[in-house]
């Protein structure tokens, strides 16, 4: 958190000048065959991009949450599917089927539902609190979901420990639990988010 780890709360030399007394930076990135990609390199990229109207940057990686402060900007849409110091989980075999299913981020698997209004391959008949889930994520009711429905349907559905972050419009802070979509108040964060669909 604050892009900053203390040595002494570690134990290390992170470093390497000899001692573990510093507090030394230390910025997210996304490890490629290429090396590191880090959270102020990609928020660099993004702002080249000039001609959008609402840009939506979906993030599966562990710590993604970390991004989110280094990517929001004013018609920007950012979320996570982990918290800033939590693993982002694959989706798993299911007790409810007798079938293994593919793997990939469970986080992804409950927001392409969302969309959707299916699961992809017919798994899961029950949500993280063990309730019937509905694969309708139109909360609002406007026969449409919104990005926003999108990240509360799959939030809620999410069996992992990740703990998804959501920013938007380039306000600070993070929506970091379930809310009701319905009526989304403008200026706050998730405003955008309920007024665009893919």
């Amino acid at each position: 958190p604050g892009d900053a780890i203390s040595e002494a709360a570690y134990n290390l030399d992170l470093n390497g000048d000899g001692d573990k007394l510093d507090t030394v930076r230390a910025d997210e990135s996304i490890i490629l065959h290429s090396g590191r990609y880090y959270d102020d390199d990609f928020a660099q990229d993004l702002a080249a991009i000039q001609n959008y109207r609402v840009m939506i940057i979906h993030l599966e990686q562990c710590f993604s949450g970390g991004f989110i402060d280094d990517l929001r900007a004013p018609g920007r849409i950012v979320y996570s599917a982990a918290a800033e110091t939590r693993l982002s989980r694959s989706h798993r075999f299911s007790t409810t089927m007798p079938v293994t299913v593919p793997v990939y981020n469970e986080f992804f698997y409950w927001f392409a539902a969302a969309l959707l209004g299916e699961t992809l391959d017919g798994d899961y008949a029950l949500d993280r609190n063990g309730a019937p889930w509905t694969p309708n994520a139109d909360t609002d009711g406007n026969g449409k979901v919104s990005v926003l429905e999108a990240y509360m349907f799959a939030r809620r559905l999410h069996q992992g420990d990740g703990i998804p972050w959501y920013g938007d419009d380039g306000l600070p802070g993070y929506i970091k639990q379930n809310y009701d979509t319905r009526n989304w108040p403008q200026g706050k964060i998730g405003w955008l988010g309920s007024r665009t669909f893919f």
